[in-house]
């Protein structure tokens, strides 16, 4: 096993600045991990910073496999998760656009420095549908916005799989 040096989610509380371009690499990485599971009919269900470790050479990797599902049909029923990045619809049935969502969530606080209300705010307002706060905290970055919309639509038929997100422009 690798030693890791820290989670993301103490290298963001540690860290006061944000790069979009680091952040579009780490993605990738956390995307990559992702479109294994998926293609393995595995569903994670639990993705959040603290999920995420870095090891020495700034590379990320996804740990945490207690309460994964492996995708027997299409769509699952089970309410086990962490509600601050959790899908709309783990509340009900849900897939493996669960992962797509929370890697958005991820994705905006490696993009954007938040305190804890503010990141809760933001969360809730996507969480219901809403995108205001999210273009609000990136008014002079539209293309993040845009691409934090498309993986964290309310409706898990909207979202990207992980291949899609893959070969998106953006990570390019």
């Amino acid at each position: 096993m690798e030693c890791c040096m820290c989670d993301l989610s103490a290298w963001l509380s540690c860290n006061d600045s944000r790069d979009i371009a680091r952040a579009a690499i780490w993605l990738r990485h956390i995307v990559n991990g992702i479109a294994y599971f998926h293609d393995s009919g595995i569903i994670h269900r639990d993705l959040k910073p603290s999920n995420i470790r870095i090891d020495k050479n700034g590379r990320v990797k996804i740990c945490d496999f207690g309460i994964i599902t492996i995708i027997e049909n299409s769509d699952t029923e089970d309410i086990t998760r962490t509600p601050l990045y959790m899908a709309p619809e783990l509340i009900s049935l849900y897939n493996s656009k669960v992962d797509i969502f929370s890697i958005g969530l991820i994705f905006i606080e490696l993009c954007a420095l938040m305190n804890n209300e503010l990141r809760r705010a933001v969360f809730d307002d996507i969480r219901k549908g809403k995108n205001e706060m999210l273009y609000a905290l990136f008014e002079n970055q539209q293309k993040v916005a845009h691409f934090v919309k498309w993986l964290t639509s309310a409706n898990p038929a909207e979202r990207p799989t992980a291949q899609q997100i893959l070969d998106h422009d953006f990570l390019s």
